[in-house]
């Protein structure tokens, strides 16, 4: 009736205990008298003075719900926190207290980006029910990616010492720009880069901001200046393996926060071909001189329309649309094809 849990036939892998209940926790006298029945393996019942009944109880500490991410870090990627209990179990009504905390702090502690308050060593831990559970517990927040170490004692000679360390996704969003805010432009993909994640692609990446639609960016008629993108990103859910350092606190645990990321565009005013200058053409050998489209455009503008002023040309001059361009009459049809003197029109050229 003493053996929890029972199992089928005692082993060296079983879990065997006394419950929290049993008359047999520590009860006995060891300055009784001597007991003329051997035990199991033949040895008398007292042994260099102690009574050995053949069952010991034995402390152990262990974290209750390890790593459970706060999902409170900021965009500096480096402050987000996790819950963690650390759990003693031992006889009841005993006192176990911190003699050494590193890396853990009150649960108490002020949200990111405030730096988290210390557990001061000395502090006690709680018995669940006191006097009866011998469950003993001390909450506390550990950092992103750094870990913590408790040492505790309950000052009868056993100590124990645990730790856990885990972390959050880290995001890098691919830089893009700069832009105008001319209309008309084509979608650009957001895409970032995510590492400390199981499986990165497997999470879910939230984009927001002026210009963002889904997971694209069109900077037509955004205002001009620096514009804000922003990504919530959430890894992948942890498994059960993936809440608990392998290694006491060494090997970060990836559970499957969510971290937020932020990158900044730069949105030009498209503005017209004027502001760009008037442009000096000094022709070739040939008397010939190729002009390009992003010889005049503003950068990354789409849809411009500029005019070449017709007056400036010399009779026989030939002008051929390429490259995305087309060159049409202005301010109508009936100008000549190749206008010259003080007579001729402008020409009107579009970018398509």
């Amino acid at each position: 009736m003493f053996v929890a849990p029972l199992a089928p036939g005692l082993s060296t892998g079983g879990n065997y205990r006394l419950i929290s209940t049993s008359p047999a926790i520590n009860v006995g006298n060891n300055a009784a008298p001597n007991i003329s029945d051997p035990d199991l393996d033949g040895n008398k019942r007292i042994i260099q003075t102690t009574v050995d009944l053949g069952a010991y109880e034995m402390s152990r500490a262990s974290i209750s719900d390890p790593c459970m991410c706060k999902n409170n870090a900021t965009t500096a990627q480096d402050d987000g926190q996790f819950d963690e209990v650390i759990q003693v179990e031992a006889g009841p009504g005993q006192t176990w207290t911190g003699t050494a905390i590193a890396g853990l702090f009150s649960p108490m502690s002020a949200a990111p980006p405030n730096a988290p308050t210390p557990i001061p060593v000395m502090t006690t831990l709680t018995e669940t029910v006191p006097g009866v559970s011998g469950i003993y517990r001390l909450a506390g927040i550990h950092v992103d990616d750094i870990g913590y170490s408790v040492t505790v004692s309950n000052g009868l000679g056993t100590t124990l010492t645990i730790g856990n360390k885990c972390a959050y996704p880290n995001v890098d969003i691919t830089a893009i720009g700069p832009f105008t805010n001319q209309a008309g432009q084509v979608n650009v993909t957001l895409t970032a880069t995510i590492t400390s994640a199981t499986t990165p692609a497997n999470g879910m990446f939230t984009w927001s901001g002026t210009g963002v639609t889904g997971a694209n960016f069109n900077p037509s008629g955004v205002p001009v200046g620096p514009t804000v993108i922003n990504l919530i990103y959430k890894a992948e859910p942890g498994g059960p393996g993936d809440h608990q350092s392998p290694d006491n606190g060494i090997t970060a645990a990836l559970p499957g926060c969510t971290q937020p990321a932020t990158s900044t565009v730069i949105i030009q005013d498209a503005g017209s071909i004027s502001c760009l200058g008037q442009h000096n053409i000094s022709v070739s050998g040939s008397c010939s001189f190729d002009a390009r489209a992003d010889e005049f455009l503003p950068l990354g503008a789409t849809g411009i329309r500029y005019i070449i002023d017709g007056k400036y040309l010399l009779d026989g001059t030939t002008l051929t649309a390429s490259g995305g361009l087309k060159l049409t009459l202005y301010p109508n049809s009936s100008q000549p094809d190749h206008p010259t003197g003080d007579e001729a029109a402008p020409w009107e050229t579009d970018q398509i």
